[in-house]
């Protein structure tokens, strides 16, 4: 009976701690994801101005003396194409940081050879050595919809056969060269070239509107309410309108301009662009 009664008291008292203690841990991390939006939002920010500026330049300071200056619908589709570049860009930063992608052995943000994004890119790459090596691509979106995939693994066959032919390749991971990674897919490139010929390389997608990443864990979750705002502030609609902006602030008096509606040109477009896939 005794027993019994202290079980009775010390039960609840651990699930009560037990408690205390994850609602602490969603606190931090939920603090720690605020932090990363933000950040997120200032690069994306600071480099927008910067972007409108350079495609209005580039489609009106012609190499060539007797070369036409472009449209604003050609200026408009540069233009477009950056700001698509570059919150891609700004998402990746957003969930590097706000996310324990490096403890659920994940490396990124942006994965290259030797720095040249031609060759192939790879938004992140989780690698598991406990037996054979296993290989799951991660892919950040900037939309809603989950495309792309088959164009995700054929970056890592372009990037396994340039390490092959290039013994001195290396790969690098967020600007910095990766010996140990560079290392480990040379090692195991047969094993994995036969998981993308077997089709069994998965591709996980994460975006502010679907995340694939559930599957591999509690705490790759972002905070609802952090996940509204990245909604919120990377919806297409929102940065065009934002890109925009910075562009009507350098064409005021350009002709070419006069009834061009920049917003409405990136939703008509046909074929809109998303980053790396």
């Amino acid at each position: 009976q005794v027993t019994r009664w202290l079980k009775s008291i010390i039960r609840p008292a651990l699930q009560r701690e037990a408690a205390v203690r994850f609602l602490q841990l969603q606190f931090t991390m939920a603090a720690a994801q605020v932090e990363a939006f933000k950040g997120a939002k200032q690069k994306f920010m600071d480099e927008l101005r910067g972007l409108a500026e350079a495609a209005l330049r580039d489609g009106t300071e012609m190499r060539k003396a007797s070369a036409p200056k472009k449209t604003a619908a050609q200026i408009g589709n540069t233009l477009k194409n950056k700001v698509d570049d570059l919150r891609g860009k700004a998402l990746e930063q957003f969930f590097f940081a706000a996310l324990p992608l490096a403890a659920h052995n994940c490396k990124g943000p942006g994965i290259l050879v030797g720095g040249n994004p031609r060759i192939g890119e790879l938004d992140g790459l989780f690698i598991d050595g406990s037996g054979p090596v296993s290989i799951q691509i991660l892919s950040v979106k900037v939309g809603e919809k989950d495309r792309n995939k088959n164009k995700s693994v054929g970056h890592l066959g372009a990037m396994l056969e340039a390490l092959a032919e290039d013994v001195s390749a290396v790969l690098h991971v967020g600007g910095q060269p990766d010996d140990a990674l560079t290392q480990t897919l040379r090692e195991h490139r047969d094993h994995i070239v036969g998981a993308i010929n077997a089709k069994e390389i998965q591709v996980l997608a994460l975006t502010p509107w679907l995340n694939d990443l559930g599957r591999l864990g509690p705490g790759l979750q972002v905070d609802d309410a952090v996940n509204k705002q990245l909604k919120d502030f990377f919806d297409a609609g929102a940065v065009y309108r934002l890109a925009g902006e910075e562009l009507s602030a350098f064409t005021e008096n350009d002709e070419r301009f006069k009834d061009f509606d920049f917003v409405a040109h990136c939703t008509n477009a046909n074929t809109p662009r998303s980053p790396r896939s």
